[in-house]
């Protein structure tokens, strides 16, 4: 008696196989790319925020949703800061960071990879 007794079974079979293995492997690149981020420095440098940008996205739902209400919108939350040394640096800000920070701000930026921890203003 063979393992698979149809193609169908073999096939049923390859994708369940391959599905696992694509989420095995998204989970261990989140998991590799938290760690960095994690074990990285947190920098500190002279900065002046020179501008800032909110992106507006629509989440689409399926299921539990009346009609006309499918989508629901996200807005994320940019700043750009331009370094001393003459870099810039795009950050994600929170709302309240968003609303609080103004363009020609000057201070000090802290932020550790591509994470905003903080800035002081002179």
């Amino acid at each position: 008696m063979p393992f698979f007794e149809s193609s169908r079974d073999l096939s049923i079979a390859l994708f369940m196989m391959l599905f696992a293995a694509i989420l095995g492997f998204s989970i261990i690149y989140v998991a590799a790319r938290w760690l960095k981020d994690k074990r990285a420095p947190r920098i500190v440098v002279r900065a002046a925020l020179s501008n800032k940008r909110a992106q507006e996205d629509y989440v689409y739902r399926q299921r539990n949703t009346a009609p006309g209400m499918r989508a629901q919108k996200r807005i994320t939350y940019y700043v750009t800061f331009a370094l001393e040394s003459g870099g810039q640096i795009e950050l994600r800000v929170s709302k309240p960071q968003y609303l609080k920070l103004k363009k020609g701000y000057k201070g000090t930026l802290t932020y550790q990879s591509a994470r905003y921890i903080g800035f002081e203003r002179d």
